[in-house]
């Protein structure tokens, strides 16, 4: 890595130092006691979910041990914070806040500023560009350069329909993740939407 140097560095200084996936193990004590809310607050069956934390922990423990053996060598890394746990710190972000793509540019790419925003069920999704749209064909914008390709366009849509914001109102997406069971939202996400 290159450190400051990075033209990625300002991002990366913006996410959180305690990233939100389920299974980090910084966050397990905080974790088990969200289960419990969800359980008792929600009734979510949470049955069994510990051990699938678990599992999942020791899953992402294996890939980050695979990346240190391969890549650590070339990983700079603060004195005071190993390779290894820099590299679990990535997995978990790209865990929570990747945004799934076209192959072509990369399935699963972190994407500033809209990973910022939150989950509704009933907002619009990502909508990730061709570079051949045109207003004229009914696109809401034109791809100007081919340059546009797979870059993403978030639109205020509730229920299909545009829907402007007010001053100081929350721009929302639908994550578009319908095969996610309540636990892999969690595992995933750090979190189950009210919809699940």
């Amino acid at each position: 890595g290159v450190g400051f140097l990075s033209r990625w560095y300002p991002y990366i200084i913006s996410l959180p130092h305690e990233p939100s996936c389920g299974y980090s193990k910084q966050t397990r004590p905080h974790i088990l006691d969200s289960l419990e809310v969800l359980r008792h607050e929600f009734r979510v069956d949470v049955e069994g979910w510990s051990s699938e934390l678990l599992k999942a922990s020791l899953y992402a423990d294996r890939i980050a041990n695979g990346l240190h053996a391969d890549y650590g060598e070339y990983i700079k890394s603060p004195e005071d914070v190993s390779k290894l746990d820099n590299i679990k710190w990535a997995l978990c972000q790209v865990a929570s806040r990747g945004t799934a793509g076209n192959d072509e540019y990369g399935s699963l790419r972190m994407v500033p500023i809209a990973d910022l925003i939150n989950h509704d069920v009933n907002a619009g999704g990502f909508t990730e560009l061709t570079g051949k749209e045109q207003m004229e064909s009914g696109d809401f914008l034109d791809a100007i350069e081919e340059e546009d390709k797979g870059a993403f366009v978030v639109r205020s849509l509730r229920h299909g329909r545009r829907r402007p914001l007010r001053l100081g109102q929350e721009l929302m997406v639908n994550y578009n993740v319908p095969l996610y069971t309540p636990l892999d939202w969690f595992i995933s996400l750090g979190f189950v939407p009210t919809e699940r």
